[in-house]
């Protein structure tokens, strides 16, 4: 029996109940090695190298470790003995609610979790808004301070105070989005030929007179309209340049620029893109077209238009963008892109050698929210 083995071995260990029991001030590795008659190392990988041990072996390593008071290996002993953490630390630009609610932003970080644990890594979230972490901006500490070996950043404003960090700061990191960093490795998309292909069907099936839902080009939560002044100072890159891809298209095709609004949300959200709708129409009601620049605002959009009396896709044509779960539930036409494979590449970007940047695919789903021109 395990009981009794430890009993032989381990002369601290009496036989009362486990919060009872007397023990060293602090187990180690060595003592429960020593109470079974195997060797640290053994017991060691059964908490950082499990499937190098027989299942048997680790349950009774862990069980002796219970029973001894062991809580598992101290990750500041671990760093300093190995030069490692084990642990990546996933930097975002919204808080954790937001980030545990938007299917784009959960396949990032699903992404960047399978990843993780495809290497035996822990994952530390640090959404950029959280009280915490702005208490820890506001003090100045940097990058360096966190216990992590390196960071991914995921979709944050060229103005962050964690990008400044990133560019000064003598530690692994990758971008994934936005922005660009020099001499950090990057995974993202073609957001400015996405921005075009989406705009060339619309195009493609008629349409003239277009809205643009976009979302925040800044971090000041500013809703409204956009003029040329706000699209040039825009730091949120990819913004931009999905922006700058329907424009680019558009006029392309010869549509003027009193042909096209565009609308900015502060807030990624259904509700946003339902209030989005109802400015753009009142902006212009021969509008037959919009190009939603998330899911989200969309799925907002095609909920909306049967309230101010349009009908999708007859009266209005509404395309998205990411291709969540959520757009073929609506049968909203959508760009897809793969926000998990964002996530498990910027791992591998991460703990491989070099500096490197990967675009990854995006694809058009043609879906019953679109359809031929039809003027009003």
């Amino acid at each position: 029996m395990i009981d009794d083995d430890i009993r032989k071995r381990d002369p601290h260990f009496v036989t009362q109940t486990p919060r009872q029991r007397t023990k060293p001030a602090r187990v180690t590795i060595k003592d429960i090695a020593a109470a079974l008659g195997i060797s640290h190392t053994s017991v060691s990988n059964a908490f950082s190298r499990p499937d190098e041990l027989s299942p048997a072996l680790r349950e009774r390593i862990l069980h002796a470790a219970r029973l001894m008071g062991y809580a598992g290996p101290n990750a500041a002993s671990n760093q300093l003995r190995t030069g490692r953490y084990g642990a990546i630390g996933l930097v975002f630009s919204e808080d954790l609610p937001y980030g545990f609610s938007d299917p784009m932003a959960l396949a990032v970080m699903h992404g960047v979790a399978l990843g993780c644990r495809a290497h035996k890594l822990d994952l530390t979230l640090m959404p950029e808004q959280n009280d915490a972490f702005h208490l820890e901006r506001s003090t100045g500490l940097s990058l360096g301070s966190r216990p992590v070996d390196g960071y991914i950043m995921y979709s944050l404003d060229s103005d962050s105070r964690y990008i400044h960090s990133a560019r000064n700061a003598d530690i692994p990191t990758v971008v994934i989005d936005q922005p660009l960093l020099e001499g950090r490795s990057f995974v993202g998309i073609d957001d400015h030929n996405a921005g075009r292909v989406g705009a060339r069907e619309l195009l493609r099936l008629g349409h003239r007179r277009f809205g643009i839902a976009s979302l925040k080009s800044h971090s000041d939560s500013y809703t409204g309209w956009v003029n040329s002044d706000r699209r040039a100072s825009a730091t949120y890159a990819i913004v931009a340049a999905r922006l700058a891809g329907y424009l680019a298209e558009l006029y392309e095709a010869g549509v003027r620029p009193e042909e096209i609004h565009i609308w900015e949300v502060a807030q990624n959200s259904e509700r946003a893109g339902a209030e989005a709708l109802r400015a753009l129409l009142g902006a212009d009601p021969k509008m037959t077209a919009v190009l939603a620049m998330s899911d989200r605002i969309g799925i907002g959009m095609v909920g909306e238009a049967g309230a101010l009396g349009r009908t999708v896709p007859d009266d209005l044509s509404v395309l998205g963008f990411d291709d969540i779960p959520m757009a073929a539930q609506a049968g909203l036409a959508s760009l897809k892109q793969s926000g998990e494979e964002k996530g498990r590449t910027a791992v591998e970007l991460l703990l491989g050698p070099g500096t490197r940047s990967v675009i990854l695919p995006t694809e058009f789903m043609a879906r019953s929210s679109i359809g031929p021109c039809r003027p009003r």
